[in-house]
């Protein structure tokens, strides 16, 4: 019926607005783990790297917005950015130590590579589950939610180093 179209429109719309607010409150968060705008920016880039593909490829595909589909984007931001955390506090400690930029990554790498893995291998498999159910929303929920936390992996551990390599952001000091 219409009332129930209008209904899943409005939701759809005030979950796009509540990401949206959740993207700004976690870049404001960034920014104080970060310390400087540069970081913050690369940081929430590689957040918002899965959340693009996976509502391009959404797109693509002609496979309409819901409640259900707009929450996999507030899903993955709020999963995925405890991995970029994990990743810029052993980045930043590691530079501080007086490594430059590439050992600082290889070094962070081997100090949290091996639980942001396994942590989103566990992420994905769980979400993964959600495919076996009967019903068509819940299996669209967890196969695009199982892909956005394999990308959040990519997004951390290949994409986000590489933007840090590439623009060497300047980082300040802060003692942990």
């Amino acid at each position: 019926t219409s009332l129930s179209i209008a209904l899943e429109n409005k939701l759809a719309e005030t979950q796009i607005k509540s990401l949206l607010f959740a993207i700004a409150v976690i870049s404001i968060i960034m920014f104080f783990i970060c310390r400087t705008f540069g970081l913050t920016v690369i940081a929430m880039i590689a957040n918002v790297f899965p959340i693009l593909v996976v509502l391009g490829i959404m797109g693509c595909l002609n496979i309409p917005l819901d409640i259900t589909k707009v929450m996999i984007a507030s899903v993955t931001i709020g999963i995925g950015v405890d991995d970029t955390i994990y990743f810029i506090i052993g980045f930043r400690r590691n530079v501080e130590a007086g490594n430059n930029y590439k050992y600082a990554i290889i070094k962070t790498f081997r100090n949290v590579g091996k639980p942001i893995i396994i942590t989103s291998l566990v992420l994905f498999m769980g979400f993964s589950i959600l495919m076996m159910g009967n019903i068509k929303p819940t299996q669209t929920f967890g196969l695009f939610t199982a892909f956005a936390m394999f990308l959040a992996v990519i997004g951390d551990l290949i994409f986000l180093p590489a933007l840090l390599l590439f623009f060497k952001p300047r980082l300040s000091k802060v003692s942990y």
